[in-house]
């Protein structure tokens, strides 16, 4: 099955008001591309999005790779605000580490940090740093399949 665009854009809707830290967790499992996927049975629609049903989602992930559960609690510990088990890196391959870097460094709010940039002469400038960890530039719905 493949991921449409439609399928995530309901869940970022849902978490787009959300906290840094929760927006992070549903963005590492929509770029993941493992369990949003239209029909998927942690996800229900709620308001205008859909909402995933992390404690199912945890579940039913058993199945899956070592590396697949790790991202998959991870992003479920960043959702739901609870702890985040520091082994689980040690089970996640380059591609899985790479989101799991940008969402660590999303939900910290690097997107957001403004620097004091002291000029040369004696004035203050604010500046917007970027992100420490961008996200990967692969588009989650072209070519992805479930």
């Amino acid at each position: 099955m493949t991921i449409t665009g439609e399928a995530i854009a309901a869940v970022r809707r849902h978490y787009a008001d959300r906290s840094d830290r929760v927006q992070a967790g549903a963005e590492l499992l929509i770029r993941d591309g493992k369990a949003i996927y239209p029909g998927a049975p942690w996800l229900a629609p709620i308001g205008n999005g859909l909402v995933i049903d992390t404690a199912l989602l945890t579940f039913e992930s058993g199945a899956w790779s070592s590396g697949e559960q790790a991202l998959t609690r991870i992003a479920v510990g960043l959702i739901d605000c609870t702890h985040l088990d520091s082994t689980d890196i040690a089970r996640l391959d380059r591609r899985q580490l790479h989101l799991v870097l940008a969402a660590v460094a999303h939900s910290a709010g690097s997107h957001h940090d403004t620097d004091i940039e002291h000029c040369p002469d004696g004035s203050v400038t604010l500046t917007h740093p970027p992100t420490l960890m961008d996200w990967p530039t692969a588009d989650p719905v072209q070519g992805a399949t479930r």
